[in-house]
């Protein structure tokens, strides 16, 4: 194996890692305070995509930034409410909050038409820049 595909591949890992690990973390906090909160990879997908739109439509990355911690919060508050507030099932809570999460934005994704901000062609949300 060459060591450069050594080097990549490492670092590769350690960026795909990351987002993990910090999210295990709190995940591990959530366990020592006794929830089981099973939803997270939603949380972290309509981040993700709430992100993405909102900086693509702006151009500006800070604002996308932010629309993304206010959509994991906003799935956070809303996992809180059921599980804290209203005692459901803290399992099928989680589960449905994660499949809800991960599904809604590959569902609404196709029916959106993507335009690039320089000369308002259309693109999609892999591609979003012109050719």
């Amino acid at each position: 194996m060459d060591a450069s595909l050594f080097t990549s591949m490492l670092f590769a890992t350690v960026v795909a890692g990351t987002p993990l690990i910090i999210v295990a973390l709190g995940l591990l906090v959530n366990e020592k305070a006794g929830v089981l909160n099973l939803g997270a990879e939603g949380m972290m997908a309509m981040g993700a995509v709430a992100a993405f739109a909102v900086t693509h439509e702006s151009g500006n990355p800070w604002l996308g930034v932010a629309a993304g911690m206010g959509a994991g919060m906003a799935m956070a508050a809303l996992f809180g409410l059921l599980v804290l507030t209203l005692m459901a099932n803290q399992v099928a809570s989680g589960l449905a909050l994660a499949i809800f999460g991960v599904g809604l934005p590959s569902s609404a994704s196709p029916t959106r038409r993507w335009r690039c901000r320089r000369c308002r062609r259309s693109a999609s949300p892999s591609s979003p820049t012109c050719r």
